[in-house]
């Protein structure tokens, strides 16, 4: 999956303000969910019999950890 520069410009964006600290809950949310676009696009990791995958956590469960 190709990323259109308008979508690259604005996770960019995202990271400064991230960087600056002025990254609010809206943007952060609209990264995560880019991200987990981008992984759930991507093919799946050949997994061997002793790797067992964890379950996807929820975005509520990774701003909690961010204590957000």
């Amino acid at each position: 999956m190709a990323v259109s520069l308008e979508m690259q410009v604005r996770i960019a964006e995202l990271r400064q303000k991230a960087r600056d600290g002025t990254l609010t809950l809206e943007e952060t949310k609209e990264g995560i969910a880019f991200l987990r676009q981008e992984r759930l696009s991507m093919p799946p990791a050949k997994a061997s019999a002793t790797t067992k995958s964890a379950p996807t956590p929820s975005e509520d469960d990774l701003m909690k950890d961010l204590g957000i």
